[in-house]
């Protein structure tokens, strides 16, 4: 671990810094300028650790601070409900998840089928066709 202390005079136009890292102990001095250079190099430096890369399937078809869309084709499942299995055909559809400190708030989907557009929110548990 590093760490740094900066000692600013105003009666000098030079910082005074004392750098400990492990055990050992240096004493430098800094112009202006060096130590502008420094704030500027560690806090870009700092940003961009703590950005957040984050890889989509390629069914995201888009996302934001709070929400995401998701692109689901049409496709065919096996569906077990009360000891009986279905054949169910999902339609293409549109999900619209949104989300706040990682806990679903809402849930909408907008299904295509045969030219009629079906849309679903499963939080508010509405159903409407257009």
């Amino acid at each position: 671990m590093r760490e740094a202390i900066i000692r600013l005079n105003n009666k000098k136009d030079d910082a005074e810094l004392c750098i400990k890292q492990n055990e050992k102990i240096t004493f430098k001095m800094l112009s202006k300028e060096e130590l502008v250079k420094l704030f500027n190099d560690f806090f870009i430096k700092d940003q961009h650790e703590k950005a957040n890369i984050k890889l989509f399937s390629e069914n995201t078809i888009g996302a934001g601070i709070d929400y995401t869309v998701i692109k689901q084709n049409e496709n065919m499942r096996y569906v077990t409900y009360n000891n009986h299995s279905y054949k169910i055909n999902f339609p293409n559809a549109i999900y619209i998840v949104k989300y706040d400190n990682k806990i679903v708030k809402a849930s909408n989907v907008i299904a295509i089928r045969n030219t009629k557009v079906l849309k679903l929110s499963y939080m508010n548990m509405q159903c409407q066709i257009c």
